[in-house]
């Protein structure tokens, strides 16, 4: 009678092989997930749209005493670029406050890089922030 190397095995050892199996297949899926999608995400930052809008929203980043941060200047001038090249008339810029904070992230906008470049944008003040416009 010929057997087969599967028929020797016992059951324990042929339990253990498909373990294994679906934990390496499980962790081939994760990284394909996590890696397709930082792929993704990096596809999608690189893409300049530049279709009009009814309002730029700038989110807002650190500010400091009313000093933005250099990645919240950024983002006020990639609005800036926005509206120069006519991509809406509105800007609104949005941040929060932290406890002890003398501003919201954002007035100092409105006081900064996006007033030199939108001289014509209104100041806006929300209901709870208290600095003035």
């Amino acid at each position: 009678m010929v057997t087969r190397a599967d028929d020797r095995r016992s059951p324990v050892s042929t339990l253990a092989r498909w373990c294994r199996r679906l934990i390496a297949g499980l962790l081939l899926a994760a990284v394909l997930v996590v890696g397709g999608t930082a792929v993704r995400v990096w596809q999608v930052a690189r893409i300049d749209d530049w279709t009009t809008a009814d309002a730029i929203v700038v989110l807002g980043a650190a500010q400091y005493s009313g000093t933005p941060s250099p990645v919240f200047e950024a983002r006020l001038e990639q609005a800036r670029k926005l509206y120069e090249n006519g991509v809406s008339d509105t800007i609104v810029t949005v941040g929060g406050k932290q406890e002890g904070d003398l501003f919201t992230e954002a007035p100092p906008a409105g006081t900064t890089s996006s007033r030199r470049a939108c001289p014509r944008m209104p100041s806006w003040r929300s209901r709870r922030d208290p600095t003035p416009s």
